[in-house]
Order: C-alpha cells, then sequence, then structure tokens
C-alpha cells in the first residue's frame, strides 16, 4: 500500500504541533504540502517542519495534482466552505471537529451523485457522533462521517 500525500489546510497550532508530526511518523502518510493565506507564514512553517511545497492561498493547494487528501483545522466558521472546496477539487478530507457550526449548515442543498466525489469526514477524538449530531457516544473511533 502507498502512502497517502497530504495537504495541510493552515498552520494553525493544532497542526504544526500535534497533526502535522503524527502524519510524518504515520507509515501511511506524508504530508507533501501547507498553505495559508501568507505564503511568507506556510513556507515558514514548510521549511520548519520538512514540507516539500508552500502554497499562499488554500485554491492552490487543492489544484495540486499530487495531493491526495487534505487536514483542515481552520476555524471552525471556515470548515464548511474550505471542505466543500477541497471535495469539489476532488481531494479527501479530514476536517477538525466540528465539521459545521450546527446540522443545518452540514446539509448543503442537495446536488446530483457524483461518481467522484471523495468522503468526508471529521476528526474527533473521544467521541463518535451521528451525523446529524443527535446523539454521541464514548468511542476510540478517531473519525465520524459529515455529510457534508
Amino acid at each position: 500500500m502507498k502512502k497517502v500525500n497530504w495537504g495541510i489546510l493552515s498552520t494553525a497550532k493544532i497542526g504544526r504541533e500535534k497533526v502535522i508530526p503524527a502524519m510524518q511518523k504515520g507509515q501511511w502518510s506524508h504530508v507533501g504540502a501547507i498553505a495559508s493565506r501568507s505564503l511568507a507564514q506556510a513556507q515558514k512553517v514548510a521549511d520548519d517542519m520538512g514540507i516539500a511545497k508552500a502554497y499562499g492561498s488554500y485554491d492552490e493547494l487543492f489544484a495540486d495534482p499530487d495531493i491526495e487528501a487534505i487536514y483542515n483545522p481552520l476555524p471552525n466558521d471556515q470548515h464548511v466552505a474550505m471542505t466543500l472546496a477541497a471535495a469539489r477539487a476532488g481531494k479527501h478530507v479530514l476536517c477538525e471537529k466540528p465539521c459545521a457550526m450546527n446540522a443545518r449548515l452540514s446539509r448543503p442543498e442537495p446536488q446530483p451523485a457524483s461518481r467522484t466525489k471523495p468522503p468526508t469526514g471529521t476528526s474527533v477524538r473521544n467521541r463518535a457522533c451521528s451525523s446529524d449530531m443527535s446523539t454521541c457516544t464514548v468511542s476510540a473511533t478517531k473519525l465520524a462521517a459529515c455529510s457534508l
């Protein structure tokens, strides 16, 4: 099995201190790029963490054909828009919790089914929640489905 080539969406502290180091140690993951609204900030983090590519916009990261999956640790109010943008670009997405600010926002207007739409999910450290957030149970699960 080959490694998944990840792109990191932002230079957020949780990414720099927790997620990127864990991915870099992972047997099946490779961090290939990082993006920020500031190219200088993205380049600094890329240099500090040994990441090959740095982008000064999120769209540039989404357009990178070498990146297969996106980790989204942006502020909560940006989760839906950026997760959908990454999915529309054909990327798999792991989004920090919550995937949306409320259940209504996690269900955009219905779209025609797409055979190429990659799965999306939200990272959940201590609990697994139903897609409508009506039930949550303690679980060792690290990924919960998100109906974006």
